[in-house]
This record gives C-alpha cells, structure tokens and sequence, in this order.
C-alpha cells in the first residue's frame, strides 16, 4: 500500500515535470516571438504567452474529459510497454488531466504577474 503511494507520488511529480519543461519552452518561444512582434513591450507579450497556455490547457482538459466519458477501459496507450517504463501507477488519463491543470497553474501565475504590471 505505501509503495503505491509512492509510486503514484513520484509520477505526479514526473508529469509535473514534464509540464514545467512544457511552460519553459513555450515561455521562451512564444514569448521571444511576440516580444519582437510587439517590439519589446512586455505586458502584450505575456497576454499572448497566457492565451497559448490556457488554450492548450483547456484543450488537455477536453480531452481529459473524452477519454473519462469512453467507456472502453482497454487502453492500448497504457499497455505499450514505453508507457509502463515511464509511468507505472497512473493511466493516460491522470497524465493529460494533471499535465492540463499544471499549465493552467502556470497561466494563473503568468496572468497574475500580468495584472501586477499594470
């Protein structure tokens, strides 16, 4: 019991992780490319870098919310044996739902470093 605990515990904190990476990159990519298209003004910069991450996230969420909706249990995903080398106590499922609300987290900070700003 306690070892599963652990197990789901650290794969949490793998797919948050992963999401971090995820922020980092579209951080720096999106926000490079539209701090030169709003010639280095910050604040549209970072209107444009929450968009992307509620979008994206809001679209993890609606596929969050098929996939519990699809009664087929058998999910091929999860008995790939690249997917149970990786995450071996929680499903894909628990991966686009935690990796959906990490990002919207990091929005919720971006856009409360947005309205600090102004």
């Amino acid at each position: 019991m306690r070892t599963k605990v652990k197990q789901i515990i650290f794969d949490i904190i793998k797919v948050i992780k992963i999401a971090t990476i995820t922020f980092l990159c579209i951080l720096v990519i999106i926000g490079g490319i539209s701090l030169i298209v709003y010639k280095g003004k910050f604040v549209p910069s970072l209107d444009i870098v929450r968009a992307v991450l509620f979008f994206g996230a809001g679209i993890g969420l609606i596929i969050t919310a098929a996939l519990v909706l699809k009664r087929n249990t058998d999910d091929a995903i999860e008995k790939r044996p690249e997917w149970q080398n990786k995450f071996k106590s929680i499903s894909f499922r628990t991966f686009i739902a935690t990796f959906s609300v990490t990002i919207i987290i990091y929005g919720c900070i971006i856009d409360y470093i947005r309205y600090a700003l102004k």
